[in-house]
């Protein structure tokens, strides 16, 4: 018997002695539809552990209608059971209660209601733009656009001559294992966590390489000379013995096929063009010379200075600052930055159109740095005019 007479047929389970018996339902019902079509659903159920020292077991019981249980099933001593085979958009009331090894039985504990989802009956969206492409004897990628699905696409299926070959969660899938110089036929269907499937993409087929397949050949290509500033452009050709498509990429100094070089990339410089057929490739590295413009002919190309910087103005803004600041300036190359002045001897070098000077002395009077543009080829401007500024 339990102490205290914790247990009396037909009486409701008191906290201490059902722990509540607080029901807890999985986060994710497993749901399923058969490959008959048959629809079942499932719900785990959960609760806290009784410790009375005579506890034996417990009963679910479930109905239709609220207080109304027709079926009972004893669980033991478990603190959850699945309940399975449930009727979709069936609602379902559910108790347990606890019974003592003298088969004295606890009341109901709190009913909890579950309603069991309508089951999906929705297939998933047919894969679009089915791609297949053979890159070796052996070898064949596929390739498509992802489906929808009004819950969530699972995976796809892929079909060879009309069978199925196997499943994927990507969008690509790589068939080996194949025949050389054989065409295969391919479809890709969506498939959902319910097992409602798609119709089949369209068609598309790819035919494996020859196993005689031959390399392609590259083209030589002439190594390159040019002057800074200049653009660069590959093109290279190539032949292949059987016909194959054939495709190049670059590697090295340029990754494309052209560039547009700038003012600091005099050098050599060198870029591998590979071509390829899918299987086999040809490369080639083609040296790459940019000049620097500086020194072209023995002596500096660029021989215009910038424009002179414009509206000058000094402010003294404490007993030990001043703050320049100027028009930008103009050059036929490009203006680098500016070389600031302080009673004719430099101070700092900016590429912006004003200046902080600080660490000056308090109520002394500096003539206002003189300003001297640089450009690309290093031409200097012409002095400003001076001003006087006195710091506070």
């Amino acid at each position: 018997m339990l102490q205290n007479n914790a247990f009396s047929p037909l009486r409701k389970p008191e906290l201490s002695c059902l722990r509540a018996l607080s029901f807890i339902f999985i986060l994710a019902l497993t749901l399923f539809v058969s490959t008959t079509s048959v629809y079942s659903a499932q719900v785990t159920l959960a609760w806290n552990p009784n410790t009375e020292p005579d506890f034996a077991g417990y009963k679910l019981y479930t109905g239709l209608t609220s207080g109304n249980y027709d079926n009972t099933t004893d669980v033991g001593n478990q603190t959850g059971y699945t309940l399975q085979n449930l009727v979709a958009d069936q609602m379902y009331y559910i108790v347990v209660t606890a019974y003592d090894t003298s088969n004295n039985e606890s009341g109901y504990s709190a009913e909890v209601v579950y309603t069991v989802p309508a089951p999906d009956l929705t297939a998933p969206s047919t894969p679009a733009s089915l791609q297949a492409t053979a890159t070796s004897t052996s070898q064949i990628n596929l390739s498509w656009n992802a489906s929808s699905d009004n819950i969530g696409v699972t995976g796809y299926r892929i079909y060879r001559g009309g069978t199925q070959i196997t499943t994927t969660s990507n969008t690509t899938y790589q068939d080996t294992g194949l025949s050389s110089s054989t065409t295969y036929s391919y479809t890709v269907s969506a498939y959902d966590a319910a097992g409602n499937e798609s119709v089949q993409s369209s068609a598309f087929s790819a035919t494996t390489l020859s196993s005689s397949n031959s390399p392609p050949v590259l083209s030589v290509i002439a190594n390159i000379t040019v002057n800074e500033g200049a653009a660069i452009t590959l093109n290279p050709t190539a032949t292949d013995p059987n016909g194959d498509v054939l495709s190049f990429t670059y590697s090295g100094w340029m990754t494309s096929s052209s560039y547009t070089t700038n003012y600091n990339d005099s050098g050599t410089h060198t870029v591998t063009v590979t071509v390829s057929d899918g299987a086999l490739t040809d490369f080639q590295v083609v040296t790459i010379i940019v000049k620097d413009v500086d020194t072209t002919g023995g002596g500096q190309t660029d021989t215009i200075p910038p424009t002179t910087p414009a509206s000058l103005t000094a402010k003294g803004t404490s007993s030990s600052q001043i703050i320049l600041s100027w028009n930008a300036s103009t050059d036929n190359v490009g203006v680098i930055g500016y070389r600031v002045y302080r009673d004719g001897t430099q101070i700092a070098t900016t590429t912006n159109t004003s200046y902080q000077d600080t660490g000056l002395s308090l109520s002394t009077t500096y003539t206002t740095p003189f300003l001297l543009m640089m450009q690309q080829e290093t031409n200097l401007g012409s002095h400003r005019h001076h001003l006087h500024i006195l710091c506070l």
